[in-house]
């Protein structure tokens, strides 16, 4: 479908086509040899193309037409597990097409039975590696550490308080250093 809507419906397709009607039309008139070289209106020649022992030209070939990488990335993804038949009409592939979805079908059951399994055995799995965890405790550094530094806290606050009372009672600990010039000098 996307295809066929490319050709179909995009105005810009008709600057990237790979022969022009002309071309076709000379290469596909009777007579015309395969591969031989035929003069265009604008009177420059123009050598057919040979593939297959017959002249290639078509009007619906395109040819280095830009396409977003976004566009084709997501065709990609969208066709990546389809499957295109190689002969037949349109018709003989659509019914090939239906018997193998039902194919695809029974296949996706199967693949999604096994993945319950999997899934509960990764489940448990990581339970126990939670479990195992969780039973670790704190190495014995760690315990140490926060005991040291818990302490040194609780030094710090006893040491603040006792600044503190000592301020309100008018009796600071820090002093206030006399001016120069009421510190008598001892001259010998």
């Amino acid at each position: 479908m996307e295809e066929a809507c490319l050709y179909e419906c995009d105005a810009n397709m008709g600057a990237f086509r790979k022969y022009t009607d002309e071309e076709k039309a000379l290469c596909k008139a009777d007579g015309v040899a395969v591969g031989a070289t035929v003069t265009k209106a604008d009177g420059s020649s123009y050598t057919c193309v040979d593939e297959w022992g017959k002249n290639a030209e078509n009007a619906w070939e395109i040819h280095q037409m830009p396409i977003k990488a976004s566009y084709a990335d997501a065709f990609y993804r969208a066709c990546a597990n389809d499957f295109f038949c190689d002969s037949g009409s349109f018709w003989a592939c659509k019914a090939l097409y239906h018997e193998e979805l039902e194919r695809n079908a029974t296949r996706a059951a199967e693949l999604a039975a096994n993945k319950t399994k999997a899934e509960e055995e990764e489940a448990a799995r990581l339970k126990a590696e939670l479990e195992a965890e969780k039973d670790k405790g704190l190495p014995a550094w760690a315990i140490a550490l926060i005991v040291v530094l818990s302490a040194a806290g609780l030094l710090c606050c006893i040491l603040f308080v006792v600044l503190v009372v000592k301020e309100k009672q008018g009796k600071p600990m820090f002093v206030t250093m006399p001016d120069d010039k009421d510190v008598q000098m001892n001259k010998a």
